[in-house]
């Protein structure tokens, strides 16, 4: 019993060693916010249309403001932009994912113009991006990006006609029922339409393969008309509608970033059943 005893006060006191290692660690990581903020801005700027010069004047110019910046390009150039950010924070990490979490422990902020570059960033790299209303949340931006996954036709399939397809969604509303081609919402991954007086929107996450049925219409009587865009959050897919453009995690149905995501608003998840 003595001896079982000891063995575990010996790995208590190296797991409180380990622990005040890592505390260490990140005590000794201290922001620098070295430049004028209009020289982070044009070098944001730069950074989309000549990324190696705008990089070489980060790593002689260690801005901590541009850490947030960089993850977003760090599968361009993971070696170099790799090496930058272990000069800016004097850490040893060498994974993305790793970086990521780094910056969430540390609440790190960025530039003032970080929303307007991430969104120029990703209209240059898809052309199905919507005209974003920037207000908030910001941190949202720091977990979007482009999906690899493109639709094979990026655009809403709009009140189809009932399906007789091998496999189908079914959706019940009061006394009406309506099959969904499954194939076809694999293809739109959105699909708006109206069973009675309710307007619903069904979508399908290329990521996680998750369809999802959506009641669109408001309490006012107005609705919600949804497009696919070619952008993720948070490994699902991201959707827009045409009334606000404010972009919708497809999976969750609430508002991420835009017109309406400080609205406490999400949409309602009407019940369906897919069939084979």
């Amino acid at each position: 019993m003595k001896r079982i005893f000891i063995i575990f006060l010996f790995l208590l006191i190296g797991l409180s060693a380990c622990t005040t290692q890592a505390a260490d660690s990140e005590l000794r990581f201290t922001p620098m916010n070295t430049l004028a903020d209009e020289e982070v801005t044009q070098t944001l700027q730069l950074l989309t249309t000549n990324q190696n010069d705008s990089l070489d004047y980060i790593s002689k110019n260690p801005d901590s403001r541009f850490i947030i910046p960089l993850l977003d390009l760090y599968e361009s150039n993971p070696t170099k932009i790799n090496s930058i950010l272990q000069t800016l924070t004097n850490q040893s990490i060498t994974t993305l994912s790793e970086w990521k979490k780094f910056c969430e422990r540390n609440n790190l902020t960025t530039s003032t113009n970080y929303a307007e570059w991430k969104i120029t960033k990703l209209s240059l790299e898809s052309p199905f991006i919507p005209d974003v209303q920037i207000i908030s949340p910001y941190s949202s931006l720091q977990h979007l990006y482009t999906k690899k996954i493109v639709s094979l036709t990026p655009k809403s399939l709009n009140n189809p006609i009932q399906s007789n397809a091998t496999k189908q969604i079914i959706v019940e509303i009061g006394d009406e029922i309506k099959a969904y081609d499954f194939t076809a919402l694999q293809n739109h991954t959105v699909i708006n339409d109206k069973i009675g007086e309710t307007y619903l929107t069904i979508t399908y996450c290329e990521i996680c393969f998750t369809p999802v049925v959506y009641n669109t219409t408001q309490i006012d009587g107005s609705y919600f008309t949804f497009e696919p865009t070619n952008l993720a959050y948070q490994d699902n897919t991201i959707i827009t509608d045409l009334q606000t453009q404010t972009l919708w995690n497809s999976v969750t149905g609430y508002p991420i970033l835009g017109f309406l995501a400080d609205k406490e608003i999400e949409l309602e998840i009407i019940a369906f059943n897919v069939v084979e």
